[in-house]
């Protein structure tokens, strides 16, 4: 579902379950509209909720989104129609969030994506020529002007000026490059112009192996991602279980859906994702590297 429809759906929820629970609190309209209201805002969740429930499961994976679907469904069956909306925006403002922090993170890629290059001056055979970025070979002699960015890793063959490399190794200060000086891709040429001969073009470079880190950071769940993955499809059989435990034990589905309800361990699966997209993209605004 798109994410512009999930909102939607979410904030119809929200407003809705304010409407209900104002309206009862205050006596602003009769009781069956207040209840009518919750209703609706709980037939939403389910829609928002649901699907999410329906994909994991197509997957073959148990996940939270399963769980807050039963005590959506359950409460609504007993009546407690406020209560599935809570679960709902609980679990669907959570997760519209970590869709904002994921693609503000892709934004901050994209932008990294962007500062690079696209051309670049070589030259060949004594005439200087600019040609794209990705036909740049390595024994190139690629030429950078003041205030340029170096598109390759090599070795600076004439000139001598200073880089600024704090995109690259975080050192603040300027360096000196003189013939005989080894340069990085993404740093900046200060003053004066520089004569550089490849040894890394592209993916090899050292800009290129940052973009791509990145995106691995982005796309890849790191160990502490995967293990609350895995606890989440352990903890759901064992809490439908205990739901239907005590169903058996006190023949009472409110307690059921209380156990439920208080069982849906919003923070434990968003927190964690959450923290890396948003960590990744704080990150690429700072000149720094993180391993």
């Amino acid at each position: 579902m798109a994410d512009k429809k999930k909102i939607a759906l979410l904030a119809l929820t929200i407003v809705l379950a304010t409407a209900s629970w104002v309206s009862q609190l205050l006596s602003l309209l009769p009781s069956d509209v207040s209840a009518y209201l919750a209703i609706v805002g709980a037939v939403f969740g389910v829609v928002f909720i649901g699907h999410s429930a329906l994909k994991t499961l197509l997957a073959r994976v148990l996940g939270i989104d399963l769980l807050a679907t039963v005590a959506i469904l359950t409460s609504i069956y007993l009546g407690q129609y406020l209560a599935a909306c809570v679960v709902v925006i609980m679990l669907g403002g959570g997760e519209v969030l970590e869709g904002m922090v994921s693609d503000r993170a892709s934004k901050a890629i994209r932008k990294l994506i962007e500062a690079f290059p696209k051309t670049t001056f070589i030259l060949r055979n004594g005439v200087e020529i600019q040609i794209p970025i990705s036909e740049v070979a390595v024994d190139d002699i690629v030429i950078v002007k003041p205030g340029g960015m170096i598109p390759v890793d090599g070795v600076v063959v004439e000139g001598n000026t200073s880089a600024n490399e704090s995109s690259v190794t975080g050192e603040s200060m300027p360096v000196r490059k003189t013939v005989g000086s080894d340069v990085l891709s993404g740093s900046i040429v200060e003053l004066g112009a520089l004569h550089i001969k490849a040894k890394a073009v592209g993916e090899k470079s050292t800009y290129g192996r940052i973009i791509t880190m990145v995106r691995e950071a982005k796309e890849h769940q790191p160990p502490i991602v995967r293990l609350a993955d895995r606890f989440a499809g352990y903890y759901i059989p064992v809490i439908l279980l205990l739901g239907l435990t005590v169903l058996f034990l006190t023949k009472e589905p409110l307690r059921m859906a209380s156990v439920f309800i208080i069982s849906c361990p919003c923070a434990l699966t968003l927190a964690t994702p959450m923290a890396m997209a948003a960590s990744i993209a704080r990150a690429i605004g700072f000149p720094l590297l993180l391993f």
